[in-house]
């Protein structure tokens, strides 16, 4: 059992996520736990996308997370496949703002995509006006200098 009240990341850190839970994926173990045990004087960033009235069971943009489905159960996500860019902008943002040392600020880590909550530093992660439980977030992707 991972227990993140144990752990810390004290090195600057990127995730990306889910607001609603996908298989079987909980906030326990997903991206907005790495965000909080993530040091925020280190630089820690956190990309929420939001799928409180999205289907993550059988088509959800987890899927966009894969290069053809989650195993037969959806078709990749390609409502969501923009993801793919704005997670590949996103990391080379986060490389060159840490291999340079500059200040990691929500204002060098926006995107232009409305359904994309962003979280930096100081920032706390608190529930989607949408969804009604935290344990409904979850996340795949976690990157860390």
């Amino acid at each position: 059992e991972v227990n993140v009240k144990k752990m810390a990341i004290d090195v600057p850190s990127m995730n990306w996520g889910f607001s609603r839970a996908s298989c079987g994926v909980t906030h326990t173990k997903a991206a907005m736990a790495a965000y909080q045990i993530s040091n925020p004087e280190k630089g820690r960033v956190f990309y929420e996308v939001q799928t409180h009235n999205k289907n993550t069971l059988t088509g959800g943009p987890h899927c966009s997370f894969t290069n053809s489905g989650c195993a037969g159960l959806c078709s990749g996500g390609k409502e969501f496949s923009w993801i793919h860019d704005k997670v590949a902008d996103s990391v080379g943002l986060f490389v060159k703002a840490v291999a340079a040392s500059h200040q990691i600020t929500k204002e060098y880590f926006e995107i232009d995509q409305p359904d994309v909550t962003l979280f930096v530093n100081e920032d706390q992660v608190t529930l989607s006006s949408q969804s009604s439980d935290v344990s409904e977030r979850a996340v795949p992707a976690t990157v860390s200098a």
